[in-house]
């Protein structure tokens, strides 16, 4: 009596065909997908800004310390200080770092310059200055704001705005 046999796999030129299809496949899809990274920037530049605010808002709270979103337009960056006695140092943990702006975005503000610099300020007792920020990239732009003092900084809808 024989036994019958079934061989369950593939054969090495079955997996070589369907690695060339996919190869192919992907050859077709890459042009498109170069420019949703590129129409990201904005958005992910504006959902950092604001992620950034409310760290701020929340270790000042939970360390009972001033914190300042520190930023320079001409520059074209952002960074975060921490209250120390009268002076302001950079914080260098977490989110603490120096964000340059993407190339090609641009960052207005209606905050007023103050004698050490531009920038939004957050209490211990949970207190924000309310402002505007406007990334703009050509003609898109995103505005990160917080309108009241005991809020925080949010992303506004596209096509909703509080700048004049």
């Amino acid at each position: 009596m024989r036994v019958q046999r079934h061989n369950f796999g593939f054969t090495l030129i079955e997996l070589v065909l369907v690695l060339a299809i996919i190869a192919v496949c992907a050859a077709v899809v890459a042009p498109s997908l170069a420019g949703f990274t590129r129409g990201r920037v904005l958005p992910n530049t504006a959902a950092q800004f604001a992620a950034t605010a409310r760290w701020c808002r929340s270790q000042a709270i939970s360390e009972g310390v001033t914190y300042r979103l520190n930023f320079d337009a001409d520059a074209g960056k952002w960074w975060v200080t921490k209250g120390e006695g009268t002076v302001f140092k950079q914080v260098t943990d977490e989110l603490g770092k120096e964000y340059p702006l993407p190339e090609g975005l641009v960052i207005k503000t209606d905050l007023q310059s103050a004698e050490d610099g531009l920038y939004a300020s957050f209490d211990p007792a949970g207190r924000t200055q309310p402002a505007m920020f406007r990334l703009e990239s050509g003609d898109n732009w995103v505005e990160v704001v917080c309108e009241t003092p005991l809020s925080s900084y949010r992303i506004l809808p596209p096509g909703q705005s509080v700048s004049k």
